[in-house]
């Protein structure tokens, strides 16, 4: 999510993003209210006596601020939260290519730390080329910006950091960043092999790199954009409690219904959590979730104060089956998006709580008790039909995505207009550009202040 930039950060999570097949939202949106419907009281009962997970699969990580920031807040979020804290994400600024290459104010403080870093690079800065014209994904396709993926490697190399994971181009799948790949798949694809090929010659490196789209269909289908298993070692997604469907709350509907409603489209819906676990299965690759977060909106897009997706995103990070090498908590809040769980006076108390308990289960420290889930009560509303399949209508559903207006609901919601640091996004939470970079943070070129913001 950061974005950094302040320059929208992604606040809208989701940044424009996506333009959703109308259609395939809503199919899924009803489906998850039918799938409430006559057996919601059992669902939610049985939900209510499961046992939640002990497993602990993969790391566990944050983001609490660019550099510095970091390095300060993950002990102190792993303290707050009681989870074992082992990794951070961070984002490079993205006013110009010394930003993105040589920004020793941002890598240095990781020298030394016990912490993973996963650095989120963007493909292309926001300044211009000499002559004027705007830095491409055609022209990076070519090699022509080799030589500065190059000096990044080295970068990292010089200060210790020559095991870092790198995430390039992230939410490329969205139309919240300069190297969104709408309409340019083929320049993406080549721009990210040379990025890959440039780093991994760098002497000393042994860099991984993440390919990670936002959740949600987007602007195109994301898979269209894999640069191949030969320039790949991790899929991650970024995933937040947004919905421009179920929130705010559709009339007639209960905030736990809606809740289950927007989580059944993350985990089940077009290019959710489901596709995306087996997609990376299929390509024999780790899981990862670079961003996450319960979220709350200005717009009321977010879920707010929402134990539920707390557990929900716990149960499929620890879930074996989806094989999630690491994920990481976007702990920040700006004024378009927050997620901070630990701050004092947080908006989200009891997905705090939540997290804390969830961690202690894992930890062995407390007694193995379910989590209070409400009861689900369906609400009497007409049927439609998709095909042969009746489905109970869904709330009038907002027009698709689009740079100025939110999307439909595919992943995270997308923000009004990314700001410079937007990035949050997705159709069923890319907020606005908050997201830009989530757009949700992006680093300020004027201030390199990457994130103070967040999303």
């Amino acid at each position: 999510m950061p974005r950094t930039t302040r320059s929208t950060p992604a606040l809208s999570h989701p940044s424009s993003r996506r333009l959703v097949a109308m259609t395939a939202t809503l199919g899924v949106a009803l489906g998850t209210l039918a799938s409430l419907g006559a057996a919601g009281t059992a669902a939610a009962a049985g939900a209510a006596s499961r046992v939640p997970s002990t497993a602990t699969t993969g790391s566990w990580g944050v983001y609490a601020g660019p550099g510095p920031k970091n390095v300060a807040g993950a002990p102190a979020f792993a303290r707050a939260t009681g989870l074992p804290i082992s990794g951070v994400v961070d984002f490079t600024p993205t006013n110009s290519w010394a930003g993105i290459t040589s920004s020793r104010w941002l890598i240095t403080p990781y020298t030394g730390q016990p912490l993973a870093l996963e650095l989120s690079v963007p493909m292309l800065p926001d300044d211009r080329r000499p002559d004027g014209a705007p830095w491409s994904l055609a022209e990076c396709a070519t090699g022509a910006y080799d030589a500065n993926w190059a000096t990044l490697g080295r970068s990292l190399v010089a200060e210790g950091l020559p095991a870092t994971v790198v995430r390039p181009g992230w939410e490329f799948n969205g139309a919240w960043f300069r190297w969104g790949a709408g309409g340019k798949v083929d320049a993406f694809r080549g721009c990210f092999q040379h990025l890959v090929r440039a780093m991994r010659a760098v002497p000393g490196s042994r860099f991984t790199f993440d390919w990670n789209p936002n959740i949600g269909l987007g602007t195109f289908p994301a898979e269209q954009a894999y640069p191949g298993d030969a320039y790949v070692d991790v899929v991650g997604v970024d995933i937040y409690d947004v919905s421009w469907t179920w929130y705010p709350v559709p009339v007639g509907t209960t905030t736990a219904q809606a809740r289950e409603a927007a989580w059944n489209w993350l985990l089940r819906g077009d290019h959710g959590l489901t596709f995306w676990s087996a997609f990376a299965r299929a390509h024999a690759k780790p899981l990862t979730i670079p961003e996450w977060g319960v979220t709350a909106r200005p717009d009321g897009h977010g879920g707010g104060d929402d134990p539920a997706f707390v557990d929900h995103m716990v149960d499929f990070i620890t879930d074996p089956a989806n094989n999630v090498r690491g994920n990481h908590y976007f702990n920040i809040d700006t004024p378009a998006l927050q997620h901070d769980l630990t701050r004092s006076g947080t908006k989200f108390p009891a997905s705090g709580v939540r997290l804390r308990t969830r961690a202690s289960i894992m930890a062995g420290t407390s007694a193995v008790t379910a989590p209070a889930v409400p009861t689900v009560t369906p609400s009497p509303s007409p049927t439609t039909r998709v095909g042969s399949v009746p489905l109970t209508a869904s709330p009038t559903a907002s027009p698709a995505a689009s740079p100025t207006s939110p999307p439909a609901v595919t992943g995270r919601p997308v923000p009004a207009k990314a700001s410079a640091s937007a990035r949050h996004r997705t159709a069923s939470q890319r907020p606005h550009k908050k997201h830009k970079m989530h757009r949700r943070h992006r680093p300020s070129a004027a201030t390199n202040t990457h994130l103070s913001q967040s999303r």
